[in-house]
């Protein structure tokens, strides 16, 4: 049996789902993907390619060991970044100007009821 870190999983239900189709796979009867510790348990004569297929379809992937680094990995976790930084900025633009145009409302209201 070998034991493998994943990167990406993120509902137990889908680690289930996982391991019932790798244990569908030639020597997969005893594949276990555990939610909980984000690790897989796999016989040593099941076929990498045909396991890492099933866990692709969820966006899961295996840790590669410490000295080996692959480059497809997702930068999403840059673009959430990204994305907080600039509603942060906007938030606190329009906490600081809400004062300052905040009567703004107010008049509008007033020319486009046709009260005064």
């Amino acid at each position: 049996m070998a034991e493998f870190k994943l990167s990406g999983l993120s509902c137990a239900h889908c680690a289930q789902e996982m391991e019932s189709e790798m244990q569908k796979l030639k020597h997969g009867k005893d594949a276990k993907v555990l939610y909980n510790s984000g690790k897989m348990v796999i016989s040593d004569k099941m076929v990498m390619a045909d396991v890492e297929k099933i866990l692709q379809q969820e966006g899961v992937s295996v840790v590669k060991p410490d000295g080996e680094h692959d480059h497809n990995h997702d930068h999403g976790d840059r673009k959430l970044i990204i994305q907080i930084a600039i509603s942060t900025i906007l938030f606190f633009v329009a906490f600081l100007t809400e004062k300052k145009y905040s009567g703004l409302g107010r008049i509008q209201y007033l020319f486009c009821s046709g009260s005064t």
